[in-house]
């Protein structure tokens, strides 16, 4: 019985611990339920959902420093081929299949700025793997995420979608 309460309390504070909301830098306040790593493979921020079909999807978010940029959000959202013969070229050079194109999109976050979303779908054996590059400013910088998903595991594309909508950028 005493094993059973200490098993819940260490289930509850370790879930709690893992849905706490994030302040990235203090540019960007971020909240998803993974697995939050730092500076973890060459990325800043990082977030693994637990592994499904022995994969793990995964979201970085990168606040790039820089700013004044003229990276023009609209350009990008009418004009993806570019993108999309780029990444052709780079699953085909990993032995990955290419298959389909994710149309651009426009989309704001909770704190109302505008953001830009493009992606792809790839076969590796058997599993379809879709990956999501996200783009948008927050403080007059340049925010970079990039996620990588079973296109399978709906419940994760989800979360991973309500995360990134529900973003802030702070003032």
């Amino acid at each position: 019985m005493i094993c059973r309460a200490v098993c819940f309390i260490l289930f509850f504070i370790s879930f709690f611990a893992l849905a706490e909301q994030k302040v990235i830098e203090q540019k960007v306040k971020f909240n998803l339920a993974w697995q939050y790593e730092k500076d973890f493979m060459g990325f800043s921020h990082v977030w693994l959902a637990d592994y499904q079909n022995n994969f793990r999807s995964n979201l970085s978010l990168t606040i790039t420093g820089v700013k004044d940029l003229k990276f023009d959000l609209q350009t990008l959202h009418k004009e993806p081929q570019s993108y999309y013969q780029e990444r052709q070229r780079w699953s085909q050079s990993r032995g990955f299949k290419f298959l389909d194109p994710i149309q651009p999109q426009l989309f704001n976050i909770q704190s109302s700025e505008q953001f830009f979303s493009i992606g792809f779908t790839y076969q590796k054996l058997d599993k379809v793997i879709q990956e999501m590059t996200y783009y948008g400013y927050c403080q007059g910088e340049l925010i970079h995420l990039k996620s990588v998903s079973l296109k399978s595991e709906t419940q994760q594309l989800k979360e991973l979608q309500n995360a990134i909508k529900k973003m802030e950028c702070l003032k």
